[in-house]
């Protein structure tokens, strides 16, 4: 987004706002249905961001933070729906779908399930930083912590992703693979 459009954004112009979430849709809807397993829950989720975004343009500070921005609030909207329900709810429509013959698709439900298993804190980075391709320096921007700290939280996260893969019958060798 060039930075004409985003101070069109900032002032609130409906069009250029609109072009701004067009842009990163994709992300705040694959952001949610990493958190919910849900396409419903998901897309309900597009429409509280599209919204609370809305409300809150006006304080994005720099342009190259609109993605982390988004996805921050993505992520408070998710844990907060979570929170609120107690616990993780996985649609078992969902489960049964999952093929059972194809190694991929069997291994990226297996590695939900132990991004799910993770810590709030531990879920967040891990999304950020491999599904949503954040730096280092993004991911402590958008959640507003020390790059350190975001370095800490990925290195445990993976330790106890790669614990958890081994108690599921992956041997050392393939979980390593699953986590560089």
């Amino acid at each position: 987004m060039d930075q004409e459009t985003f101070k069109k954004v900032k002032k609130r112009d409906e069009e250029a706002f609109l072009y701004m979430m067009g842009l990163y849709k994709n992300t705040v809807y694959y952001t949610a249905l990493t958190y919910f397993k849900d396409e419903e829950k998901a897309l309900e989720a597009v429409q509280e961001v599209t919204f609370r975004a809305y409300k809150n343009c006006h304080k994005i500070k720099k342009v190259y933070a609109v993605k982390a921005w988004l996805v921050r609030i993505t992520i408070n909207y998710c844990l907060n729906e979570i929170k609120k329900n107690k616990r993780f709810k996985q649609d078992e429509d969902y489960i049964e779908n999952v093929p059972k013959t194809d190694d991929d698709h069997t291994t990226s439900f297996l590695l939900s399930d132990a991004i799910q298993s993770l810590k709030p804190k531990y879920q967040t980075v891990i999304v950020l930083k491999y599904q949503q391709d954040m730096k280092n320096q993004e991911i402590a921007e958008s959640l507003s912590i020390p790059e350190g700290t975001v370095k800490t939280y990925i290195n445990r996260a993976l330790k106890e992703l790669k614990a958890y893969m081994k108690k599921g019958g992956f041997d050392e060798h393939e979980s390593g693979q699953l986590f560089q």
